[in-house]
């Protein structure tokens, strides 16, 4: 039992990414948004907190933040339990209608898990 259980950490663990990583070797989509990057960041966030919290279960942290250039905004969705494991980094850019929201899904990711993600941005 304990051989079964240390083989799917020793996996996550191996395939740990930083945000930065990610953005490398992720897949990447891009959504538009009617918001300005900081409210809608705001937005994607709570509703991936809500669909969580209602289908997905586990524990997740949500970390917003301001974007690399100015007006921007980034939202990083990571796994507490294990160290560097990055599921999601969206980049917010101004758009003279909104924003821009550029995602990156993990490698590897379930398609079911995406959808989820894709979810979030709906009215933002």
């Amino acid at each position: 039992m304990k051989k079964l259980l240390t083989l799917p950490a020793v996996m996550l663990c191996g395939c740990a990414l930083t945000p930065m990583q990610l953005r490398e070797s992720g897949t990447n989509e891009i959504f538009a948004m009617t918001q300005p990057p900081q409210i809608a960041a705001a937005c994607v966030a709570r509703n991936i907190e809500e669909t969580r919290r209602d289908s997905i279960g586990g524990n997740l942290n949500l970390n917003l933040r301001a974007g690399l250039t100015p007006g921007a905004a980034e939202l990083v969705a990571q796994v507490p339990d294990i160290t560097l494991l990055t599921l999601l980094v969206v980049d917010f850019t101004p758009q003279a209608a909104g924003s821009s929201a550029s995602a990156w899904y993990r490698p590897g990711m379930f398609e079911f898990a995406k959808a989820r993600y894709r979810q979030a941005f709906s009215g933002c």
